[in-house]
């Protein structure tokens, strides 16, 4: 499974993000637009998921919002939102650097 840290572009707002991953944890920090976003989440190696829970900061779009995204081994450096997940929940990245 690839490795997900460094720069990331989110389709779903613009932002770019910044995943720092050690083992199975991963933390996730982004601004742009406005407000800061700030997720903490765990990847589930047997269907290669990232389960992100977003930290309430006073600026934060993400609401303690519970955003699912599986990792597209075949095409690396994607990240999709997973089908079925909520509309808030973390969208399609692409890593940029």
């Amino acid at each position: 499974m690839q490795n997900l840290t460094g720069k990331w572009l989110c389709h779903g707002d613009g932002m770019t993000y910044h995943i720092t991953q050690d083992g199975n944890s991963v933390f996730v920090s982004g601004s742009g637009n406005g407000c800061h976003n700030v997720g903490f989440g765990i990847i589930d190696p047997q269907d290669k998921s990232v389960v992100l829970n977003w930290a309430d900061l006073p600026d934060s779009k993400g609401f303690g919002a519970k955003g699912t995204c599986y990792i597209d081994a075949s095409h690396p450096g994607v990240l999709k939102k997973k089908e079925g997940s909520a509309s808030y929940a973390i969208g399609n990245f692409e890593k940029v650097a």
